[in-house]
């Protein structure tokens, strides 16, 4: 999707992303709101970014297939906002890479399986994180301003900061590999 202006999925809609045979871009300042569920569910090449490009969920965006995002041009202002009362899930077993996009977090973000790594988060991290038994959290320093931490998988973060103003919850039993 090319091109200035703003793409609504509205509530109640369902859209399903595919990036078989071929990258699928966003760019030119494009902005997408998704206010239903959209499922990335088939495909192995990646949803490109570009130009200013963003994406704001506040509905559901599933990943459950081992494709990952990528930068198409130009790294000018490209992010992925998963907003408050959004829900950014991982669901099957495969590695999905978030490189050079900035990746926002005010909503609640689950791992159910394989890896999630986050190149570069943004400086909003506020939102509600669960990852699974089995499920990894990887990629570069977070700093966690959000109520409740759940790990019941694996963290490999070069870092994470806990820099909440209100008490913040670190929950589960699972391992925390920091690689700083």
């Amino acid at each position: 999707m090319r091109g200035s202006g703003t793409t609504n999925f509205l509530a109640g809609s369902t859209v399903t992303l595919s990036t078989g045979g071929g990258n699928r871009i966003i760019q030119d300042t494009r902005i997408i709101n998704n206010y239903g569920t959209c499922s990335w569910s088939s495909g192995t090449n990646s949803l490109l970014f570009g130009t200013s490009a963003q994406f704001n969920n506040y509905g559901t965006f599933t990943i459950s297939t081992n494709a990952s995002f990528g930068l198409n041009g130009s790294n000018v202002s490209t992010v992925f906002n998963n907003m408050s009362g959004g829900t950014f899930q991982k669901t099957d077993a495969s590695t999905t890479n978030v490189p050079t996009i900035t990746f926002n977090n005010s909503g609640t973000l689950n791992i159910t399986q394989g890896a999630l790594n986050i190149s570069v988060p943004g400086s909003t991290q506020n939102g509600i994180y669960n990852i699974s038994s089995g499920a990894e959290l990887t990629g570069q320093t977070i700093n966690f301003t959000g109520a409740t931490f759940t790990n019941n998988g694996q963290v490999s973060n070069n870092e994470i900061n806990f820099a909440g103003t209100s008490a913040q919850t670190l929950a589960g039993g699972g391992q925390c590999k920091l690689c700083a």
